[in-house]
């Protein structure tokens, strides 16, 4: 019986002791969850403190940039800063950009030149009426009226184009593709001729009629090459007309009434035009701009047409924004106007009636007469205005403060400051 109650009085020890350890452990296991509870909200404390100061550093560095921002766009250059000079530049009757580059062209010749104000390359020839147009990082130069137009981009000459019909007009795409608008000389038709980057014929010809497309005024390419749109003036019956032909290049499969839309105006005349994308055009007319676009059929229509009430004095095309020189009320100023690719209007500045050039370079808008130039940001606000001590042929801006000013003799590249 002795035995017996030792054994249970031992029996009972191992509970007590097992009950005691489980106890331990199960206060060690929670005591490990609290930490591991604790850890977790020190360490999402911590990652909660980190985002709300990046939150805050971002809010700052925004309100920073935006006024830094602000303020660069109201603030006003007075004097410039001579980085380079080029004296042994000759001047030439026209210029326009090519991509990065400035165009220099007239009738003896042409040279591209870089954005450090160096020439690039320089060709010559002979040509009676030379037009230029560019379209990205490629051009096209032809004689109008006469039979050869020569093909190049920001690194040379690609090719020369020689055609057996007189030119009426031209047009380039970004990749080279050239077409070339030629007068018949036969009866009243005429055809737009395609040529590739080296000059070579491609294997694609349009008719024309002048009853039906017109005198080509103005012709130009999508920067695909896919689309071709021409701006002729036609005389019916009823009067003065102009008609806008789109052609559809990209499938040499359809049938020509497949492959052609019209639309056809009164007593206005499209002399510009502009692709503001692969699927945007914009036409300016003498007293009105249309913008049209292409839809998911390919097929091209009407966005957007505005009325104008002022004379234009000179078209300002761009890829990015179209602006408008108009004659307003006041003989001694013209109104310039500012659109958006999207046919919004932006804003009407008053400019000074002497500026004879006004053109957009870079993020600017700059304007020129003889004796002066000012130079416009796209809100309207004037960057930098200033007398000009020399005759100034071409100012093209290479970045936010630095421009190439180029004259009859010299080429220089100036900074703001």
């Amino acid at each position: 019986m002795a035995h017996r109650n030792s054994r249970l009085r031992g029996d009972s020890a191992d509970a007590r002791n097992k009950r005691i350890e489980s106890a331990i452990a199960r206060r060690k296991t929670e005591e490990r969850k609290r930490e591991r509870q604790l850890e977790r909200q020190r360490v999402n404390g911590r990652r909660w403190l980190v985002i709300r100061l990046v939150i805050a550093v971002a809010a700052v560095a925004f309100i920073f940039y935006g006024s830094f921002r602000l303020y660069d766009e109201l603030r006003r250059y007075r004097s410039v800063e001579l980085l380079r000079e080029n004296k042994s530049f000759k001047s030439y009757d026209n210029y326009t950009d090519l991509d990065s580059c400035v165009l220099a062209y007239g009738t003896g010749g042409m040279c591209c030149i870089g954005k450090d104000g160096s020439v690039i390359w320089r060709t010559n020839y002979s040509m009676r009426e030379p037009k230029a147009v560019t379209n990205g990082s490629y051009g096209v130069v032809a004689d109008i009226a006469g039979r050869e137009a020569i093909i190049f981009n920001t690194s040379g000459i690609t090719g020369r184009a020689a055609c057996s019909n007189p030119i009426l007009n031209i047009a380039v795409s970004s990749f080279g593709v050239l077409a070339l608008a030629q007068d018949a000389e036969e009866g009243e038709g005429g055809i737009i001729g395609f040529y590739r980057q080296d000059g070579s014929e491609l294997d694609i010809r349009i008719g024309t009629t002048m009853s039906m497309s017109g005198y080509p005024l103005e012709m130009v390419m999508s920067p695909s090459g896919k689309r071709l749109v021409v701006a002729g003036a036609v005389i019916g019956q009823g009067g003065l007309q102009s008609r806008v032909t789109f052609y559809d290049l990209s499938d040499s499969t359809a049938d020509e009434a497949g492959k052609t839309t019209a639309f056809t105006y009164s007593d206005t005349l499209f002399p510009s035009m502009v692709f503001m994308s692969e699927d945007k055009l914009c036409a300016i007319g003498d007293d009105r701009l249309c913008f049209f676009g292409y839809g998911e059929d390919g097929k091209p229509s009407i966005d957007k047409e505005t009325l104008l009430r002022y004379e234009i004095v000179r078209a300002m095309p761009s890829s990015s924004r179209i602006g408008l020189l108009m004659k307003g009320d006041d003989s001694d100023t013209l109104i310039f106007r500012q659109y958006t690719a999207n046919g919004r209007r932006v804003f009407d500045k008053a400019v000074p009636a002497t500026f004879k050039q006004a053109y957009y370079s870079g993020k600017y808008a700059v304007f020129m007469d003889r004796d002066s130039l000012m130079v416009m940001t796209g809100w309207g606000r004037v960057r930098y205005e200033s007398k000009l001590s020399e005759e100034v042929m071409r100012v093209r801006f290479t970045g936010e403060r630095t421009f190439l000013q180029i004259s009859s003799n010299r080429i220089k590249e100036l900074k703001l400051s």
